[in-house]
């Protein structure tokens, strides 16, 4: 693959990363009611929504620090060439599907990090839009990054 193109496809995907770490800022859950529940998508993370201390999850902190690492790993692996660059981004294409994946299932790891804190029901938490949209740019960046693998390997 051209070096051009390379840059600019590890541009696009740290871009990506970028936007997927900053929609954390959203709300993380809603109610049946598409209210806004338990704070955003950093506070539930790290365990300080709506000012009381509940557990913090850790694969979603281990998906944020990925995603995180992902962004310097596609302005890294843009400026590799060849056979690397390819196992470069698909290796970012796996680790931002893997991201993607743990933020649809947010839901499910909050009860399960938080069930002996929980006295509400919690059986209304559906998605809110800091994790589906998360999850929407993280599949976008592993998207570009296995595009980017696949053209690495078949270079001539």
């Amino acid at each position: 693959m051209k070096e051009r193109s390379n840059i600019l496809l590890g541009a696009i995907v740290s871009i990506f990363s970028v936007v997927a770490i900053l929609v954390l800022l959203a709300y993380m859950f809603t109610n049946g009611d598409f209210g806004m529940e338990r704070g955003t998508g950093y506070g539930v993370i790290f365990g300080f929504a709506q000012g009381k201390s509940m557990n913090a999850i850790p694969l979603l902190i281990v998906a944020f620090v990925f995603e995180c690492v992902s962004i310097l790993g596609g302005i890294v692996v843009a400026f590799l060439r060849g056979k690397v660059g390819a196992i470069g981004f698909g290796l970012l294409a796996v680790i931002l599907a893997l991201c993607g994946t743990a933020f649809l299932f947010s839901v499910n790891l909050y009860k399960a990090a938080n069930a002996s804190i929980i006295s509400d029901n919690v059986s209304s938490l559906a998605l809110g839009p800091a994790p589906i949209v998360n999850a929407v740019f993280a599949y976008m960046g592993a998207l570009l990054s296995a595009f980017g693998a696949y053209k690495g390997l078949t270079a001539n």
